[in-house]
């Protein structure tokens, strides 16, 4: 059966064959290594292994008697070691670690579905690194023209202060509000955008985020936002002007320092989107929604009255075609 979608790179309708374990196939008309949607793809089977032992032969009597003797013999033994050296062993109210790590995507024990995908992107990725830097923000100054100073208005009250290297965002809600605040620089097709980011205090509640907003239109009020929560989950959504649609849903991470800097970055190209925290590869989405828009940082609190403290810094962009 034939599966078609559009190619990320080019644009240019790409059909294919699916068969079972293809994770990418190759663009006939940009000739690029293209990522097949997870929609599209089949798994490859799995078989059912019998791991039942053979029965073993039934040995002769007198062998069996033989056999219960020697085990009688070893059980005497070990009891009067056991009497004659004590064993240093904890007592049952010695405390036991119970933790039990997290696996990370890029763990050499990730899944085989995992590990194929990691591969497929990893050209990608390298190339989007090698890009050169189109915007870089220190937060020394506010030459940039980010939102910075005291707000009031019917969303949320505050201040947003650069100094010294951080842009620091102290706000509380009147309404349910999603802010967001971008730096005077041109729109962004493609890009590579990271940013630290510090969250000092957040509310007690999994919607409650803050993080990078990408391919932002002013005119038609649209962007996609990626964030982290308190609880070490990361999130990716669009605003099509009028209202929120989830594209990946919190998803814990153990590549979140959960109460410390964490570094996001998004990467696109095209329709192709890959994630990061602190270097490490978490996520991927392929979206047609929006192709192009500014790229900035942004908090979100869903109920009245709550209050964050956020810091960002060093928030630089990556890109193959914009100059500085």
């Amino acid at each position: 059966m034939t599966a078609s979608f559009d190619c990320p790179n080019c644009g240019a309708p790409l059909s294919f064959e699916p068969k079972p374990g293809d994770e990418t196939v190759e663009c006939s008309f940009c000739h690029d290594t293209v990522i097949i949607p997870k929609e599209m793809r089949i798994k490859r089977p799995r078989v059912a292994v019998d791991q039942t032992p053979p029965a073993a032969p039934a040995a002769p009597m007198n062998r069996v008697v033989k056999v219960f003797a020697w085990i009688g013999v070893i059980a005497i033994i070990f009891i009067i070691i056991i009497i004659a050296f004590p064993s240093d062993t904890p007592s049952s109210d010695s405390p036991i670690s119970t933790d039990v790590p997290t696996l990370a995507v890029n763990s050499p024990t990730a899944t085989f579905e995992a590990k194929a995908t990691l591969d497929a992107l990893q050209p990608i990725l390298i190339l989007m690194q090698s890009w050169p830097a189109s915007f870089t923000e220190k937060f020394m100054d506010n030459s940039h023209k980010w939102e910075a100073g005291d707000v009031r208005d019917s969303y949320i009250t505050g201040n947003r202060s650069i100094s010294d290297g951080t842009y620091t965002w102290n706000i509380t809600t009147v309404k349910s509000a999603s802010d967001f605040s971008f730096p005077d620089m041109p729109d962004q097709t493609d890009f590579f955008a990271s940013v630290d980011m510090k969250t000092n205090s957040m509310p007690d509640d999994t919607d409650a985020d803050s993080g990078l907003v990408f391919r932002y239109n002013v005119k038609d009020q649209t962007w996609y936002y990626f964030s982290v929560n308190i609880y070490g989950q990361y999130y990716l959504g669009w605003y099509d002007g009028s209202s929120w649609s989830t594209l990946i849903p919190e998803t814990d991470s153990a590549a979140i320092h959960i109460g410390q800097t964490n570094r996001l970055t998004v990467g696109a190209q095209g329709s192709q989107f890959i994630f990061l925290i602190n270097g490490q590869m978490v996520d991927h989405f392929i979206d047609h929604n929006l192709k192009s828009g500014t790229v900035g940082v942004g908090v979100n609190l869903p109920k009245v009255g709550e209050k964050a403290n956020v810091e960002f810094a060093n928030f630089t962009v990556l890109s193959p075609t914009s100059s500085p």
